[in-house]
């Protein structure tokens, strides 16, 4: 809104527009990433899942368990950075991009990179 001065006398000009439809479907977008997040985090296999630009989205609970990092610490490092094992003696060691397998889950699945639990 703004005030100006049309022929002498002030005027207000305003510019309303109608939002319900994008709040609308902003409240349905949400829901629906509600629902794929419980989906994703309720399965029995790791989940991992990324952008198109390989930075972490989404780890499910199992995930969490084999890499060690919790979904809040994940979110936003790329994929390569966060995974984690544990060697022989059960000591967390990180690992850097090395790792075949992790390379092929990325190459084959843009945006979704997954390795079962038994793993």
């Amino acid at each position: 809104m703004r005030y100006s001065e049309i022929r002498g006398q002030e005027r207000i000009i305003a510019v309303i527009r109608d939002i319900s439809r994008r709040k609308q479907v902003d409240e349905e977008l949400a829901a629906e990433r509600e629902r794929l997040s419980v989906t994703l985090r309720s399965i029995g296999d790791a989940v991992i899942t990324t952008d198109l630009n390989g930075r972490v989205v989404l780890v499910n609970r199992v995930a969490e368990s084999l890499t060690g990092w919790r979904q809040d610490d994940a979110a936003g490092h790329a994929l390569l950075h966060i995974r984690q094992s544990r060697d022989t003696r059960g000591v967390r060691t990180r690992h850097g991009s090395g790792d075949r397998s992790w390379r092929r889950a990325l190459t084959r699945s843009p945006g979704a990179a997954t390795r079962h639990s038994s793993s």
